[in-house]
């Protein structure tokens, strides 16, 4: 049973990104914290432009909103301190959606302390605490950089470990637009050590569209495994079902405020 219940969790395969999706996600995670956001706004504008030729976001079927980008470049991971691994060894997942609810409505779950009741795949801890920009973003400053303890459960294991989330607010081409670069400074294993998250790196986009937003993670993960024979598709597959079901829960937590 279990076996049956891990290959229904890798899904379809996700059609491969575009070049100028995968240079402009991994544009968006190098130039996060440039002072001038002129060239993270044109990533983020590439990106926009790069989902709507390849996948419908407001789809139901999530395998109909994913794409695989391009495997992680060093360089696009300068910025920040994270474990001394080969980024191209991490797993790459896109997954889209257009949420019903504008970026800044999104706010609200950024600075949320507890972030449980939004967090499918963390039921029992996701606390957040704010190492800059708690009080003041967005409305007087545009970044909020967060430290995160969390116990992350899928099909695949249970690991608690701490990863770092920053938060930007910017306008782009006249519109909302918010942008989160998380990762794991350290890597973690779960508690038998029989699975162990080496690197984690996430560029996250929330783009006005209308009344609502374009939502977009880009992630990349290396998870090694001792004992489960979980291959790449595996991994993906079930990255992306707890993508989903995050945007699932975040767009009915704001719809019940």
């Amino acid at each position: 049973m279990l076996l049956l219940l891990l290959t229904l969790a890798a899904c379809v395969p996700a059609p491969d990104a575009s070049e100028d999706f995968s240079d402009a996600a991994q544009a968006a995670l190098a130039h996060f914290d440039d002072s001038d956001p002129t060239a993270l706004i044109e990533a983020v504008l590439a990106l926009e432009a790069q989902i709507y030729a390849a996948v419908d976001p407001a789809a139901d079927d999530f395998n109909v909103r994913a794409m695989t980008p391009a495997r992680l470049e060093a360089n696009a991971t300068a910025g920040y301190r994270h474990p001394d691994r080969d980024p191209s060894l991490a797993t790459p997942v896109t997954l889209t959606w257009l949420s019903p609810h504008a970026p800044e409505t999104h706010d609200a779950i950024v600075l949320l302390d507890d972030l449980t009741p939004v967090e499918p795949a963390s039921p029992d801890l996701y606390d957040r605490v704010f190492d800059e920009g708690g009080d003041c973003y967005p409305a007087t400053c545009e970044f909020a950089r967060t430290t995160n303890q969390v116990i992350r459960q899928n099909l695949l294991f249970t690991i608690e470990n701490q990863s770092k989330k920053d938060f930007r607010a910017l306008d782009a081409d006249g519109r909302a637009l918010r942008l989160s670069r998380g990762w794991f400074e350290e890597s973690a294993s779960d508690a038998d050590e029989t699975a162990r998250i080496e690197q984690s790196h996430t560029i996250e986009l929330w783009l006005e569209q209308g009344g609502g937003a374009l939502r977009a993670q880009v992630t990349w993960v290396e998870t090694v495994f001792t004992e489960l024979d979980a291959d790449e598709a595996l991994v993906s597959g079930t990255l992306r079902i707890g993508i989903d079901a995050q945007f699932t829960a975040h767009d009915r937590w704001l719809s019940e405020r």
